[in-house]
């Protein structure tokens, strides 16, 4: 099943789950440890080249998952689940959503602000949308980096919760964005 039911999420939701998660435990890491390089060392740069495309990976991924929200909609929060826990669970997504859209945006933004293009693998060029002056440039910079450290935290209690959930409380709440069948369920 490709689209999200009212209990279940579709195939699609999945793959873009998995596929933005994947991006940003390499992303995070990776912007982290070019912090700590100088500008004269060669991985610097080798590092910011893969750091900017998979960050366009990601926002055009986001864009995707924008629009297929909007085609499927998630399926709803347990009834089991507490009212303060289902509140948290939309906010936690929402945030997660927004910073998905806003780190690669301001990373985007950041680079591009001198008017360089991001070069994507060698392969193409993206240009820059509009030019900054120094100091607005690096308070883009700055707020990338705080976004992405945000996110970071985020996803970590996301992440706590659905395994609080599966291995504390017992219930399907992470094997519903899995491509297995829950053995409590039997449903994909």
């Amino acid at each position: 099943m490709m689209k999200n039911s009212r209990e279940r999420y579709g195939s699609m939701t999945k793959i873009l789950h998995w596929l933005i998660a994947c991006l940003l435990l390499c992303q995070v890491p990776l912007g982290w440890y070019m912090s700590g390089l100088d500008n004269e060392d060669p991985w610097y740069y080798r590092a910011l080249d893969l750091h900017l495309s998979l960050g366009l990976m990601v926002l055009v991924l986001f864009l995707i998952k924008i629009v297929w929200l909007l085609i499927s909609p998630s399926p709803q929060l347990s009834s089991k689940l507490a009212k303060w826990e289902r509140r948290t669970a939309r906010l936690i997504h929402r945030v997660l959503i927004g910073a998905l859209g806003l780190v690669p945006l301001t990373g985007y933004l950041s680079y591009t602000s001198q008017g360089d293009p991001v070069s994507i693998y060698e392969l193409f060029e993206i240009p820059g949308v509009m030019e900054f002056s120094e100091a607005g440039a690096e308070r883009l910079a700055a707020l990338h980096m705080y976004l992405a450290y945000a996110m970071a935290a985020i996803a970590m209690i996301h992440i706590s919760a659905a395994l609080k959930h599966h291995f504390l409380d017992g219930d399907d709440l992470l094997l519903r964005m899995g491509f297995r069948r829950s053995p409590r369920t039997g449903q994909v």
